[in-house]
């Protein structure tokens, strides 16, 4: 029975910290970047939102949302819009589990280096 309960609460504790993850805010900001990446990133997530900032062209990738978080559909979402030269949106998202999302940004050209994408939890 112990076994059995712990089970449970192991499963469900896992679900909750999983739905969790979907429901973030993520602004992802970019400046002054090259084609073979940037010179200074960062990122830093909490319990309700993840900051990414890239500056300056330099070498690394601007880092990624991670997959299990459902914000990054939009910061996708975002990214193929800009490359298809469509440099500012304001968009409402619903990813393939139904959870939707707005999708605000702008960037200065179809490259994104210099970009602003907001994703917020509908």
């Amino acid at each position: 029975m112990l076994k059995k309960t712990l089970l449970i609460v192991g499963t469900l504790t896992f679900a909750l910290s999983a739905f969790s993850l979907t429901d973030k805010k993520v602004s992802r900001t970019t400046n002054d970047g090259g084609p073979s990446g940037y010179n200074e990133t960062s990122y830093h997530e909490d319990g309700v939102s993840i900051t990414i900032k890239c500056t300056s062209p330099g070498y690394e990738s601007c880092p990624a949302v991670p997959s299990i978080v459902g914000s990054g559909v939009g910061v996708d979402y975002a990214i193929k819009k800009i490359s298809n030269n469509i440099f500012t949106g304001d968009d409402t998202i619903v990813d393939s589990n139904g959870n939707k999302y707005r999708v605000i940004w702008s960037s200065k050209d179809s490259s994104g280096y210099t970009s602003d994408i907001k994703v917020l939890p509908l």
